[in-house]
């Protein structure tokens, strides 16, 4: 069967007969993140790892001057965003370095993204790696400054890893 299907002068794809990543990347972003919310992280994190791994970047991110894929490029960039962003939660105690990694890609997309700077801050200092935590500190005030917008003192943040690490002692 082709998967090519025309109706007068409209000509599409037929997606019952072909698999599009982008849509299976939808799915399984949506499944997720509902399971996240209603299942906890065993159910959720297969699924959402399989999403993070299919997404590969913006919608046609080569051809960017086409006005009518903008609003689907835009969907698909939050919902891995916020795929991205459930993974580092769910992981965060458990598999740090998967929070860290899932953090940074969150920034690789949005350097202005306030909570993913906090949040790889936070993983940094809870995994020892203080060195780095401060170099990404500096990454985040730079961008703040950018957008003149007030930053959390480094020290507010060594003290919420204290009080969680005596909190669990």
């Amino acid at each position: 069967m082709v998967p090519i299907v025309t109706q007068g002068a409209t000509v599409r794809l037929d997606t019952d007969t072909v698999d599009l990543d982008v849509e299976t990347f939808g799915r399984l972003a949506e499944d997720g993140l509902r399971a996240a919310r209603r299942d906890g992280p065993d159910a959720a994190l297969p699924v959402l790892t399989r999403a993070e791994e299919l997404y590969g970047g913006d919608l046609l991110e080569d051809d960017l001057d086409t006005p009518w894929l903008t609003d689907r490029r835009l969907a698909l960039r939050s919902a891995y965003l916020e795929v991205a962003r459930t993974i580092a939660r769910l992981t965060v105690e458990d598999d740090p370095d998967l929070a860290i990694r899932m953090l940074l890609r969150i920034l690789d997309r949005d350097s202005y993204d306030e909570p993913a700077h906090l949040n790889l801050c936070l993983a940094l200092l809870r995994s020892g790696r203080h060195g780095e935590a401060r170099r990404r500190f500096r990454v985040y005030e730079g961008r703040m400054h950018e957008l003149e917008l007030p930053v959390v003192p480094f020290h507010e943040l060594t003290r919420e890893v204290d009080d969680a690490a005596r909190a669990a002692s």
